[in-house]
């Protein structure tokens, strides 16, 4: 699938490609989706926007030939005109009265301010943990049991995409042969791992 391009409104480069590499694994941001109307304005926008992009992407062939020949309403994408908006506002209030999308500006103090922005519902970024559980299924009945890896660190395979490195990561896999909690019998099992929030460290 080859994702669809986000119109560059002035110096929004680099928050397109930021936005980009974030509709690419949907699994660290979906789960909060549910909560969209309690969320803060800039944080609603951003996740509005994603589920804009990935509604749009979902489908789009991987032409050998491409770009493929596109109309006037495919040429217009997601409209990014919300989020933008809601940034330009926050960075406003921030004490950056000056601040437009048609000047060049610093990109970490727009990233920054949307990190805050985040965090306001998330947490702070710098104590976020991973924490993959670990779900081992017995052989014998399917009975699951969770635990924790208390790992903070993902050590992914190199793959073409991030989100396909991120799916062979969870994947099923053989575990070892135990005693059953539900059953009470010896079987063999499968294990496979979850994450509920981002990791500190990919």
């Amino acid at each position: 699938m080859k994702p669809r391009g986000l119109t560059n409104r002035g110096s929004t480069c680099y928050l397109n490609s930021l936005l980009q590499s974030l509709a690419c694994v949907s699994s660290c941001w979906l789960p909060f989706v549910q909560h969209l109307s309690s969320l803060p304005s800039l944080v609603n926008k951003l996740l509005t926007t994603l589920m804009a992009m990935k509604s749009s992407n979902e489908g789009r062939p991987c032409d050998k030939d491409w770009p493929p020949v596109l109309d006037s309403e495919e040429l217009q994408g997601v409209d990014t005109l919300p989020l933008l908006s809601a940034l330009e506002e926050a960075k406003q209030k921030g004490g950056d009265g000056n601040f437009s999308w048609e000047d060049a500006n610093d990109v970490s103090e727009v990233l920054i301010t949307l990190i805050s922005e985040t965090e306001k519902c998330l947490g702070p970024w710098s104590t976020l943990s991973a924490c993959p559980r670990e779900v081992t299924t017995c052989g014998n009945c399917g009975y699951e049991s969770l635990g924790e890896t208390n790992s903070a660190m993902l050590i992914l395979e190199p793959m073409k995409y991030l989100s396909q490195s991120l799916e062979k990561y969870m994947e099923k896999r053989s575990g070892p042969s135990a005693s059953c909690l539900e059953c009470d019998m010896v079987a063999t099992s499968s294990q496979r791992l979850l994450m509920y929030s981002s990791p500190e460290v990919l």
